[in-house]
């Protein structure tokens, strides 16, 4: 509505106070697209968690909420259509009327705005500031916490009908059980996207309402990072698989496609499945690691939950980083093929850790399957080489153990290592921009830059 007053040129008219003046109202300051998105499908503002703010998410993006205070006083009125009948033929509020003051010199104004008969523009609300929004990353930390609460592992595998029954009483008493999910989310503009409430949070097990519940990010970006993290949903319940359950699976999967003659860039889900059943391992979860270490070739059946699943290609470089964990953990005696989970990083003081080069190269290419070639380029973000030739020795230092949070992940970084050049810097900085931010502005503002000489290679340290 382009003049929701009513008012025409050189048109004056008496603003006054409502009779009920509201100040708990907020502005929101939002462009025009996220306004026409905010009317049709609506958002969700998600409260702090611990030090962090608010945030405000679509179905597809996170944006952070800042109140800006402004230092004059904003008077918030109605179309004069939407006002109460009592407002608009009100001429005056309890105290009397209350004018625009009006500057020297419109005195003729002031007559013709006595004389008129048209209604006051009433003033329903007032306010001190408004809220800006500002598109930033979604904060995902607690999304890896909650799913690391209970892994599937060994322990959930059931072999038989009677298993299958008892596993799905237990499932049916953990939704009794769980009276909802206790979040801090407030829906805005569309009630459909207002949170039921409904799910389990009891024992570790969330399903994908709870998580848009409680994690401040989009639905879009939380199922981004579940695949990211491989995780998985059972009965309706989204998990991370245990990395030592997963690992052991794989290998089985591998030793399966060879002795029944697959090449591992065409493993046929169903038939492997099959195989591995009256072991324990459930097709589902054969069928996930699959979609971990690799892609379709061909996909399943639609419809088709266990048959039809589909010819799988296994991921060289997923595989690889694989057996790299299970050559390094062999060597240190612990990490993920320790006890089946990934330890926090231990930050140790230079040196330490390290073995030779051409000696891990060696155990390396012995570990992976012969129809794989291992190359170290595929191990970037996973360890790290210093030194040359002979010398050469290589840290363990994978990105998936360091923390999302930028502050925390520099700290971690500078801890290990306290100077770094550029390129072994690069694959750490992965999936920490937030929209509009590029390495070289993290860069800028968690690290001082230096160089001995012009041509000289730069140094990062910590700021």
């Amino acid at each position: 509505m382009s003049n929701p007053l009513g008012l025409k040129p050189s048109e004056a008219r008496p603003l006054v106070n409502g009779t009920c003046i509201r100040t708990d109202l907020k502005l929101l300051e939002v462009e025009q697209d996220l306004l026409e998105e905010i009317m049709s499908t609506g958002v969700v503002i998600k409260g702090p968690q611990s030090n962090d703010e608010a945030v405000m998410c679509t179905g597809t993006k996170t944006y952070a909420l800042k109140y800006v205070e402004t230092t004059n006083s904003q008077l918030l009125v109605q179309p004069l259509e939407d006002l109460p009948e009592n407002d608009q033929n009100s001429q005056c509020s309890p105290g009397g009327p209350s004018p625009v003051s009006t500057p020297p010199g419109l005195q003729t104004q002031l007559s013709r705005l006595h004389q008129s008969s048209a209604a006051p523009v009433v003033v329903t609300a007032t306010t001190s500031g408004h809220i800006e929004v500002l598109e930033c990353g979604p904060r995902l930390e607690l999304l890896h916490q909650l799913l690391s609460q209970r892994p599937y592992g060994l322990e959930d595998e059931g072999t038989g009908a009677e298993d299958d029954e008892r596993s799905s009483r237990k499932r049916q008493a953990i939704r009794d059980e769980g009276g909802g999910v206790q979040g801090s989310a407030q829906s805005i503009g569309n009630p459909a996207a207002q949170s039921s409430g409904s799910g389990s949070s009891r024992r570790g097990l969330y399903t994908f309402q709870d998580l848009v519940q409680l994690v401040q990010a989009s639905p879009q970006e939380i199922q981004e990072e579940l695949k990211a993290m491989g995780a998985v949903e059972i009965d309706g319940f989204w998990r991370r698989v245990d990395p030592g359950y997963l690992g052991e699976l794989l290998e089985i999967i591998i030793s399966s496609a060879q002795q029944h003659g697959y090449p591992l860039t065409a493993i046929p889900c169903s038939p492997v499945a099959d195989t591995l059943s009256p072991e324990g391992y459930e097709p589902r979860l054969v069928r996930h690691c699959l979609s971990v270490y690799g892609h379709p070739v061909t996909p399943a059946a639609d419809g088709q939950a266990l048959d039809g699943m589909g010819t799988w290609s296994l991921n060289a470089t997923k595989v690889c980083i694989y057996f790299m964990d299970k050559v390094l953990a062999q060597q240190n005696g612990s990490g993920a093929m320790g006890d089946g989970r990934k330890r926090p990083l231990t930050v140790a003081p230079a040196g330490s850790n390290a073995r030779p080069l051409s000696e891990f190269m060696q155990q390396w290419r012995k570990a992976v399957p012969p129809s794989i070639q291992p190359d170290l380029d595929m191990l970037r973000g996973e360890v790290l080489v210093e030194g040359k030739g002979s010398s050469a020795v290589v840290r363990p230092l994978s990105i998936r153990q360091l923390p999302i949070n930028v502050k925390q992940r520099f700290e971690q970084l500078f801890a290990f290592k306290p100077q770094w050049e550029a390129t072994e810097l690069e694959p750490y900085l992965h999936g920490l921009q937030a929209p509009g931010q590029t390495p070289a502005m993290l860069l800028l503002k968690f690290t001082r830059a230096s160089q001995a000489k012009a041509d000289a290679p730069t140094f990062y340290t910590a700021r």
